[in-house]
């Protein structure tokens, strides 16, 4: 009985060891990392450094439209890393923050997080990497890069945030909605432009009419009285002349 039990307990401690030998293996080698899908920290039971990071995250373009391919590179600033992994999410903290697009398998580097995210293949130390992010065919927004670098199973940096990479079509709105306010404002400015106009036209109108007005004043009613006078003068003449040539 006493030999059973102590059988039971070597086999008992062999399978914990085991299962450590298996997580340390498997988080090295990049695999059995689910885990840390949802907020990048690794399962090692230790927590991350507050400490600025090490590293940086670049990309390029500086903006991408619907199915782009966008550079992304992991640059060590002094120590090499041994794992990471990286998201790309939606800058917009209030909108859904699941992972979006997908990565291209490259050196150091396999798929992870059902193929939306990307971590590292082995523990070899690394200065930088270079990976291939495919933005989604829908539009997304503005997106940031979330990446955790490992440099040991007790020191890491998890979770930390990219520059900002702008969709187009987003600044192309904006542009084009500033450029419309812009447009109603110049279009706002001509239609007071053609206003003054049609009023300095209608000024101008009722100038002239009243110069006419002045004008005819000034000499039609002359015109009628000379007329006027002239006239009985005239015929009296001329039935003169009549009356005398008949007489004859």
């Amino acid at each position: 009985m006493f030999v059973l039990k102590a059988t039971m307990s070597l086999l008992y401690q062999v399978l914990i060891l085991l299962t450590f030998i298996y997580q340390v293996d498997s988080h090295a080698s990049g695999t059995n990392v689910d885990g840390a899908c949802s907020d990048l920290i690794p399962q090692h039971g230790f927590g991350s450094q507050n400490s600025p990071p090490p590293y940086s995250i670049s990309f390029s373009p500086t903006s991408f439209t619907p199915g782009q391919n966008v550079t992304v590179a992991l640059t060590s600033t002094s120590t090499g890393f041994k794992g990471f992994m990286i998201q790309a999410r939606r800058a917009d903290t209030n909108q859904n923050q699941d992972p979006m697009g997908s990565f291209y398998i490259g050196s150091n580097s396999q798929l992870a997080c059902f193929g939306k995210a990307m971590v590292h293949s082995s523990s070899d130390v690394k200065s930088s990497l270079t990976l291939i992010w495919t933005a989604p065919a829908a539009s997304i927004g503005n997106v940031n890069f979330r990446v955790t670098f490992v440099q040991s199973e007790r020191i890491f940096w998890s979770n930390i945030v990219s520059n900002v990479l702008v969709e187009a079509s987003s600044a192309s709105t904006t542009a084009a909605s500033t450029t419309g306010s812009t447009t109603a404002v110049s279009t706002s400015s001509a239609s007071t432009a053609l206003s003054s106009t049609a009023f300095s036209t209608t000024s101008t109108t009722a100038s002239l009419t009243t110069v006419t007005r002045v004008y005819a004043n000034a000499t039609t009613p002359k015109n009628s009285c000379t007329m006027l006078n002239v006239e009985p003068y005239l015929i009296a003449l001329v039935s003169g002349l009549l009356f005398t040539v008949s007489s004859i």
